[in-house]
C-alpha cells in the first residue's frame, strides 16, 4: 500500500452481529433460495434482496451506518449522493430515524429511482452527471 492511502479495515464478527442487532425489525427478511442445478460440489444459496423495501441490498448498509451515527450523537440529517439505489436505502433510514434527508442526484437519473427516495421524504437535488460533481455538491449543501 502507498502513502495516503485509506486503510481498509474489514469488518468483525462483533461488528456483524452488532449490525445485526441494529437492523432487527427495520427490514424485510429475505429469503435463501438453493441453486443446487448451478453448482456441482456443494450448496450454493441466493440471497433474494430484490425482495427487500427498496428492490435492492442497499438499505441494510445505509441504515447500520445511519443508526451508528445516531448512536454517537449530533446527527440532524442525513445527506448522500446517488443515482438511485443508494439514494432509496438513505432516505429509508431518514424516514426510519424521522430524520431529514439530501440525495444529490444526477440531471439524468430515472424517474422511478427518484420517485422512490421522495417518497419517503427525502429532498432531492439534481446535479451533474458524475459522481465526483455530485459529491462535490452534497458536500456543499450538507455544510
Amino acid at each position: 500500500m502507498s502513502a495516503g492511502e485509506p486503510t481498509i479495515e474489514l469488518p468483525t464478527l462483533a461488528d456483524v452481529e452488532a449490525a445485526a442487532g441494529r437492523l432487527a425489525g427495520r427490514l424485510e427478511r429475505t429469503p435463501l433460495v438453493p441453486l443446487e442445478d448451478l453448482v456441482d460440489d456443494g450448496e450454493a444459496l441466493l440471497k433474494l434482496e430484490s425482495r427487500q423495501v427498496t428492490g435492492s441490498f442497499k438499505p441494510r448498509g445505509a441504515l447500520n451506518a445511519s443508526l451508528r451515527a445516531v448512536e454517537r450523537g449530533g446527527v440532524s440529517g442525513l445527506a448522500t449522493a446517488s443515482s438511485g439505489n443508494h439514494g432509496q436505502a438513505v432516505a429509508l433510514a431518514g424516514e426510519q430515524l424521522g430524520l431529514p434527508c439530501l440525495v444529490v442526484a444526477p440531471v439524468d437519473a430515472r424517474e422511478t429511482k427518484l420517485a422512490g427516495m421522495q417518497a419517503r421524504g427525502a429532498e432531492v437535488v439534481l446535479h451533474g452527471r458524475t459522481s465526483a460533481e455530485r459529491l462535490g455538491r452534497v458536500a456543499e449543501l450538507a455544510a
